[in-house]
């Protein structure tokens, strides 16, 4: 079962530039954690659940871990004639102890997921940015015989730009 923690951040503006690199081995070295995290746990079981079977699962949470807790660890055992047939109590054992270990590491992987996100959005942006840029450039001078490239550039970029900004609705009909 994934959960997701809101993780509080102090908020930054969004830089004024970017240009940050990481070399082959630091970005091998991520990927090689973030498949260690996905290999061990397929290792140990592989689900792959449905939005309807994730909205079928009861859900523990923050508020209703502690019940969970005292209820497997404590009035299982002190009062085994209302267990349910369900769950055997070794295997709800194993489960509140795997869910409590899970806990710093869903919250790391979210943090780290939020921040590849957010790296990713902003390198993106500039790239956008640059290409922007280059693309109205062209646009300005690709009727210029003087600019070289300008109509090649304008050309290669204007489909993506195609449709956006203001346009020129036809005028409505009586």
């Amino acid at each position: 079962m994934l959960y997701f923690f809101h993780i509080k951040f102090k908020t930054m503006p969004v830089p004024t530039s970017l240009a940050v690199e990481f070399t082959p081995a630091e970005l091998n070295d991520m990927k090689n954690a973030a498949k260690l995290i996905n290999d061990l746990i397929k290792s140990k079981i592989d689900m792959n659940l449905s939005d309807a079977e994730r909205r079928s699962l009861s859900k523990v949470g923050d508020q209703r871990q502690p019940y969970v807790s005292i209820a497997i660890g404590v009035y299982a055992n002190n009062f085994p004639h209302l267990n349910g047939q369900a769950v055997p109590l070794p295997d709800a054992q194993k489960d509140i102890a795997v869910y409590g270990e899970l806990i710093e590491l869903v919250a790391l992987s979210q943090q780290a997921f939020e921040r590849t996100i957010e790296l990713q959005m902003v390198a993106g942006h500039y790239a956008f940015e640059f290409m922007r840029d280059q693309y109205f450039n062209a646009e300005r001078y690709k009727d210029s015989a003087s600019v070289e490239g300008a109509q090649v550039v304008y050309d290669g970029l204007k489909a993506c730009f195609e449709g956006q900004g203001p346009q020129n609705p036809p005028a409505p009909t009586p």
